[in-house]
């Protein structure tokens, strides 16, 4: 089971004790939108937690410690994201935002704790992508307010993506397995400036398998799984060139550890020499000794 923990501690503002009536805006309503921006996102690696899917916005009164609204949806609404929300009359907002949204959640001392679990897939489309973004200014900047269209917000991968990346000829790639990959993790994303992103890994997955087996001379095979960063694991795949009866084995240990928002690709391209022989002939003749024959 996925789940995506945060946790919260409420400041209470003190309300003046005196009244007054005056009339300040009479204007109708304008709904808060958001333009969400990604860059690296492609297409294909689109699940729930990324650009067609829900975010989760918290929003606070700019300059103060009061929450303007919790954890709130955000559905996508043409090229926007909206969530019945609407702008205040005279102040302005800050806002924390992450993906996918998860109902029940609240927000902490500038900090969103989540806990990602990706250990029971093994094929990046069906993992979530976590992400994170903000346009949250702590007291700085002049926030958002009424007179915002919508709000361009760049979302940022929490995880670390690693791809296998395998070209050649006459060969049969097999078992191509990360060996301890860790897809399970607690994450504190810290929205202060710059953003702080801090990541307690949960214990080593077994093997994954990205790779059964894929016949290079057909065509290329590529794989990837997204990975809790701060921690890396070392890659092993077996091959087999044609022609052989031995299946050989080879293993990449990555230089350091992987982080994340950064996608590790390792392009293994196998291309065996054939073998050739350059073979003389010695054409000197020893002399052997003969016996006469005398008929």
């Amino acid at each position: 089971m996925k789940k995506f923990y945060v946790f919260a501690a409420v400041a209470i503002a003190a309300l003046a004790s005196c009244t007054k009536s005056e009339v300040v805006y009479n204007q109708g309503q304008q709904e808060i939108g958001f333009k969400a921006v990604t860059g690296a996102i492609t297409k294909a690696e689109q699940t729930s937690a990324t650009l067609d899917g829900t975010m989760g916005v918290f929003a606070f009164i700019h300059g103060e410690t009061t929450g303007y609204f919790g954890n709130t949806s955000f559905a996508k609404d043409g090229n926007v994201w909206k969530g019945n929300k609407y702008w205040p009359v005279t102040k302005s907002l800050d806002f924390a935002v992450y993906a996918p949204w998860v109902d029940g959640t609240t927000f902490e001392s500038n900090m969103l704790k989540i806990a990602t679990d990706n250990s029971a897939k093994t094929i990046i489309g069906d993992q979530i992508d976590y992400l994170y973004g903000a346009q949250y200014y702590t007291n700085s900047g002049s926030g958002y307010d009424k007179n915002t269209v919508s709000v361009p917000v760049t979302l940022k991968h929490a995880q670390a993506k690693v791809t296998v990346s395998f070209t050649g000829e006459n060969t049969t790639v097999t078992n191509v397995k990360l060996d301890a990959p860790i897809l399970k993790g607690s994450c504190a994303v810290t929205y202060s400036s710059p953003i702080k992103v801090d990541w307690t890994p949960g214990a080593p997955n077994s093997a994954v398998t990205l790779i059964e087996t894929a016949d290079l001379s057909d065509t290329p095979a590529t794989a990837s799984l997204l990975v809790v960063p701060e921690a890396k694991t070392s890659i092993t795949f077996t091959y087999q060139i044609d022609g052989s009866t031995t299946t050989l084995t080879h293993t990449i240990t990555p230089d350091a550890n992987w982080e994340h928002g950064t996608h590790y690709i390792y392009s293994i391209d196998i291309k065996p020499k054939e073998i050739k022989f350059t073979p003389t002939v010695d054409t000197t003749w020893g002399t052997g000794t003969t016996t006469p024959v005398t008929l």
